[in-house]
């Protein structure tokens, strides 16, 4: 089978070929590319009719390979040996409530999107946390700290409109509110914040 020059060994991660041109993937094995969709499983990447691609050392981590059938024009994914692709579902729940866990928590997760287990146990069980799902916070609550001028020159428009974005509220800011947050304290130079937040850039857009 000759190997796809043009898709192989790159990388693709977050993006669409569902509207590339069939011809330019049927028949071919693509070798070695990251084909990764954050917090997508089973994104349908790929054109409905593709027919007879092998894939191997991908990463195809959230992606729906169509037609994995038997005989010739079957889709195949190696899932065994040195040639194997990853081809977990994986997808972004809030953290454990710990010092050491600042953002989301990527978990694996079922064919129902169900988590199983967090990608990195050992994270949690370093810390004595629980890796059970039942155990995750049912919102991602943060905390941030502005200078009363930052505060000031945000008004609660600006807040509602980046929270229905699920954007920063300031550009030198890591925390993507969801909804206009609490103040919990202001001494006269800094103003502390709290609220519920989007787990990843984007999540509410």
């Amino acid at each position: 089978m000759t190997i796809n020059e043009k898709y192989s060994y790159r990388d693709f991660s977050g993006q669409s070929l569902a509207d590339v041109p069939v011809e330019e993937l049927n028949g071919t094995e693509i070798v070695g590319s990251c084909f990764y969709q954050e917090n997508q499983p089973d994104a349908r990447i790929f054109p409905t009719n593709m027919k007879g691609v092998t894939f191997r050392r991908c990463n195809l981590d959230n992606v729906y390979i169509p037609n994995p059938l038997v005989g010739p024009n079957a889709n195949v994914v190696i899932t065994e040996g040195p040639d194997a692709c990853c081809t977990k579902r994986i997808k972004c729940f809030p953290p454990p409530k710990h010092e050491k866990f600042k953002g989301a928590v990527d978990w694996e997760v079922d064919g129902t999107g169900k988590p199983v287990k967090p990608m990195n146990p050992k994270a949690f069980e370093d810390e004595g946390l629980s890796i059970k799902p039942v155990d995750i916070p049912a919102d991602f609550i943060i905390e941030e700290t502005l200078t009363v001028a930052e505060f000031n020159a945000t008004t609660e428009a600006d807040w509602k409109a980046v929270a229905a974005k699920g954007n920063k509220p300031l550009k030198e800011k890591h925390a993507w509110f969801k909804e206009v947050p609490e103040v919990i304290s202001n001494d006269g130079k800094t103003v502390k914040v709290r609220g519920k937040a989007w787990l990843f850039r984007g999540e509410g857009s």
